[in-house]
């Protein structure tokens, strides 16, 4: 994850924010389970970034969708899913 947000920082790709997805039962590549906090802890020492997580499941409501959501929704086209770490 690291690496490929490295390479887009160096292929002069300017982002200000990422939206990093965690799969409940995510594992790395030695079959250990990994969670947000984790991906956080890496993130923070070797990316030296700002690192905030937020749990779906405690932001989700009801009601009608306002444009932030629409805008959101059109945004999430560019985010990337960690499978594996």
């Amino acid at each position: 994850l690291c690496d490929q947000l490295r390479e887009k920082s160096k292929s002069g790709e300017v982002r200000r924010t990422h939206i990093i997805l965690v799969a409940e039962g995510a594992v790395d590549n030695s079959g250990n389970h990994i969670n947000c906090s984790e991906v956080q802890k890496v993130l923070i020492e070797q990316m030296k970034m700002d690192v905030r997580v937020t749990v779906l499941g405690h932001v989700q409501r009801g009601g009608n969708t306002s444009a932030f959501d629409r805008i959101l929704e059109d945004l999430s086209d560019s985010t990337q899913t960690l499978k594996h770490w």
